[in-house]
């Protein structure tokens, strides 16, 4: 019966993690701030593949200026400039 109700939980948790809400705004120790709500693309379009409640691995200072700076080109939208995104 343990087993079962360890099992149970652990489901849970998982389901719970896939379908929790993002936060809304992250604000970043270098002065950034990223507005999930203002991004109206898929998650797997920056978390690569990962559920979108998950942490991106990787994610850096490399990696976010390759994916968020590349995809700001591409669109044609949002800030591809230092002073628009740090805003310190």
């Amino acid at each position: 019966m343990k087993v079962i109700t360890i099992l149970l939980v652990c489901f849970v948790c998982a389901i719970n993690a896939y379908t929790a809400d993002p936060p809304k705004i992250l604000t970043f120790k270098n002065g950034v701030k990223f507005d999930h709500d203002g991004h109206k693309g898929e998650c797997v379009s920056c978390h690569e593949g990962e559920k979108g409640a998950q942490k991106i691995q990787d994610f850096g200072k490399e990696w976010a200026h390759r994916v968020c700076i590349g995809c700001h080109a591409s669109m044609g939208a949002g800030p591809s400039e230092c002073k628009n995104c740090h805003l310190k």
